[in-house]
């Protein structure tokens, strides 16, 4: 909500605390959701290198969690999108449906990001 009301620190504040909070408790999918929602305030602000570092340590939770193959697949393309400079806000928002249908439909594929 903070958010969509403009409050982008605030919103920052309360999403890295609950992304803390499922990394503790070792939760990929929640962790990673959380993750992109940041990631896409960093680029509403060009934070470029705090999203390049989100995208590697998704790539690192999700080969830890051993999820499916397509779905690491996607969080890696959304990676290389980042370390190219080229990932938008559509492209977060593409992965963040991605992954909420990916979740119960494993082997789900994604072939590209919106850019």
């Amino acid at each position: 909500m903070a958010a969509g009301l403009g409050w982008t620190q605030e919103a920052l504040g309360h999403l890295e605390a609950v992304r803390e909070e499922f990394l503790r408790r070792n939760i990929a999918y929640d962790t990673a959701l959380v993750t992109l929602e940041i990631a896409g305030l960093y680029l509403l602000e060009g934070r470029t290198a705090e999203v390049k570092a989100l995208a590697c340590e998704l790539v690192t939770l999700f080969q830890a969690q051993k999820v499916h193959r397509e779905t690491l697949a996607a969080v890696q393309l959304f990676h290389k999108a980042a370390e190219r400079e080229t990932v938008t806000r559509e492209a977060v928002r593409q992965l963040l449906t991605y992954l909420q249908r990916a979740r119960s439909e494993p082997g789900l594929k994604l072939d590209t990001l919106a850019g």
